[in-house]
Parts: C-alpha cells; structure tokens; sequence
C-alpha cells in the first residue's frame, strides 16, 4: 500500500494508538471543573481526547475517557505517564484505572469492561496500590 494510502487510513507506521481510562473523583467533586483542568493541563499538552462520558452507575462519580496518545511510533507510553503522573498529582481524584494502550481504530463495546479487564494501571488516594 502507497503511504498516501497508509496515512489516510491510519495504518502501519500512521496506526493511532489509545486507552481507555475510567476517574473516579472525591466525593462533592464538580465534573465540569476537573473536566477543563484535566484536558487543559493533562490532555492537551500529550495526547487528544477521542470521547468523556459519565460512567454508567449515577451515583458513582467518576468519568470514562478513551484518549488517543497518538502514532505508535511516537512513544505512547510517555504520553500515559504524564497524564497518570497528573492524575495521581490531581486532589480531585479518589483514583483511577487506565487500561492497555490499543489500537484506538478499534471500537470500544463496553468501557467499563475494557479498563477492569485489561490488567492496566490504577491508583487510589490509600496510597497501596499506586500504580499497580
């Protein structure tokens, strides 16, 4: 396939990749402020927000995000580490749970499933598992 081709349809060495991140916020926490604080100061800078929806419980307070980090070529590890490091730097957040790094092309069936059943990162404020 000519690269033209590969770039316009995001494969090869143009393949995005994205994971999946669920935050659940301290009690009292307003979503909207945390939302531009987060996107302004963790998403921007590293990496683009593909989706942000409520998580499906109403009563819980937490967020589901699908970021995309970007070309694989271009290290999306680093990018996660810097919004992990934000997110575990964030007094707004009780903890959080990213996923692996995927392909982002790939369509999301369930958030929830996807961030609990990849065995990815997560953080609490207890403080024991920090980055598992």
């Amino acid at each position: 396939m000519k690269k033209r081709l590969r770039k316009k349809k995001k494969v090869g060495e143009y393949k995005v990749a994205g994971v999946p991140l669920r935050v659940h916020l301290e009690p009292g926490t307003a979503a909207d402020p945390f939302m531009d604080d987060f996107v302004a100061e963790a998403i921007e800078p590293n990496a683009s927000l593909s989706s942000a929806f409520p998580a499906d419980d109403p009563n819980e307070e937490s967020l589901d995000f699908f970021v995309e980090l970007g070309r694989w070529a271009d290290n999306p590890e680093s990018r996660l580490d810097k919004i992990t490091t934000w997110l575990n730097d964030a007094a707004a957040v009780k903890k959080f749970e990213a996923g692996k790094i995927t392909d982002a092309r790939l369509p999301l069936r369930n958030m929830g499933c996807v961030v609990c059943s990849t065995g990815g990162r997560a953080s609490s404020r207890a403080g024991t598992d920090k980055m598992a």
